[in-house]
């Protein structure tokens, strides 16, 4: 009986992403910088939470702010070393930006490149 009990209290923890699964994101300057995300990079308040599927070579990044949801992007054709090295690649139809994130020994750093303005914002998460 009070194995049922606690299943059920459980239960909405399992469905939601652990605080621990989430990683903070910072905005850089350079690309070296996301990179290494190195101490020239800031804290956003933002957290991001990736979720990997190797064997569809697919991966799932969903953006929080506050702890709420606040985009969630999938991403095809992913290459996967392991789960603390890989790379993604994406054009945002919508608008044309091309989101490139790779994580290596469990850095991401993220580059959006949007060819409206002609930039290249750069992000890391750890």
């Amino acid at each position: 009986m009070r194995f049922i009990v606690f299943s059920f209290l459980m239960l909405p923890l399992i469905s939601n992403a652990f605080p621990w699964d989430k990683q903070k994101i910072y905005s850089c300057n350079a690309y070296d910088d996301s990179l290494s995300c190195n101490q020239k990079c800031v804290p956003t308040s933002q957290d991001v939470e990736y979720k990997i599927n190797d064997k569809n070579r697919l991966m799932k990044v969903i953006v929080y702010e506050s702890g709420k949801t606040i985009s969630t992007q999938t991403f095809e054709d992913c290459k996967f070393v392991d789960d603390k090295n890989w790379s993604c690649s994406k054009i945002m139809l919508n608008d044309g930006i091309k989101v490139d994130q790779q994580m290596t020994n469990g850095i991401v750093s993220i580059r959006e490149f949007s060819p409206m303005s002609m930039k290249n914002i750069y992000k890391c998460s750890k």
